[in-house]
């Protein structure tokens, strides 16, 4: 599950907050990744189906009443893991390519978390997912 949280008037504050995260843990909802604005109170969350609806109604705890929301269930993660891939320079040019390539339009694009991995939020399209796959195992030269 993708979800984008916004609110104007958090301004720089981004919606995370300690106490989120600390519920989030004690609850044991799996965050797969996230990431935040600090420029307009934006925040996206990755979240595993089986802690979706966990995941939700601790939120709802933390919104602020002018927020919004966008909650998308059909997503595919796709995990480009490697040693410093993150910092390596053409990586996010190569995924985009793949990516236009296929015809497949991320949802979100996160790089930063950890130097070592890069992580895509796709439509679970049954045709695109498995194109955009096997597209960077060739460019990646993983074939052999």
């Amino acid at each position: 599950t993708l979800i984008r949280l916004s609110s104007p008037e958090l301004g720089s504050e981004p919606v995370e907050s300690a106490g989120l995260n600390t519920d989030l843990r004690r609850q044991n909802v799996d965050v797969l990744a996230t990431a935040s604005a600090a420029n307009g109170g934006n925040a996206l969350w990755l979240v595993g189906p089986s802690d979706s609806e966990r995941f939700l109604s601790i939120l709802k705890q933390y919104e602020e009443e002018t927020a919004q929301s966008e909650i998308r269930r059909d997503v595919a993660v796709l995990g480009i893991v490697g040693e410093r891939v993150a910092l390596a320079t053409g990586i996010l040019a190569l995924v985009a390519g793949c990516l236009d390539e296929v015809g497949s339009q991320p949802l979100a694009l996160l790089q930063g978390a950890s130097p070592n991995s890069v992580v895509v939020a796709l439509p679970d399209d049954e045709k695109q997912l498995p194109a955009t796959l096997k597209l960077l195992h060739t460019r990646f030269n993983l074939d052999a």
